[in-house]
């Protein structure tokens, strides 16, 4: 075969190629636009009200940790803000688990053999 046999069968089968390797990337190319079109969770701290939120942000605001869903500068909570309830304050767990921790520390203290008073 000679070179310009080759460079002609190239130029006949390069279409080809380029549009069945089109065909294999596409579905490829479409899932990675997707994954890239989600916002990655970032945690901002505290919300701070006159503060405009990017989709993706992560705040605290009363005891909970709140995820923006989209652009602005709404308040967690109030209708329609664009704000999802991610983790509800953990309030009462903590305030069990102080008074566990007080009763620990009462029966540590208290003499042994004696009983804590009853309520």
């Amino acid at each position: 075969m000679t070179h310009d046999e080759i460079a002609s069968l190239m130029t006949g089968i390069a279409p080809v190629l380029k549009a069945y390797i089109a065909d294999l990337l596409s579905p490829m190319q479409e899932r990675l636009a997707a994954i890239e079109a989600k916002a990655i969770p970032t945690y901002v701290g505290t919300y701070q009200p006159n503060t405009t939120y990017q989709r993706g942000d992560c705040a605290t605001f009363s005891g909970g940790l709140w995820h923006c869903n989209r652009d602005g500068a709404q308040k967690p909570g109030d209708e329609g803000s664009g704000w999802t309830l991610c983790v509800k304050s953990g309030g009462d767990l903590a305030e069990k688990r102080i008074a566990t921790l007080e009763r620990e520390m009462r029966d540590l203290t208290r003499p042994k053999g004696t009983a804590e008073p009853r309520k």
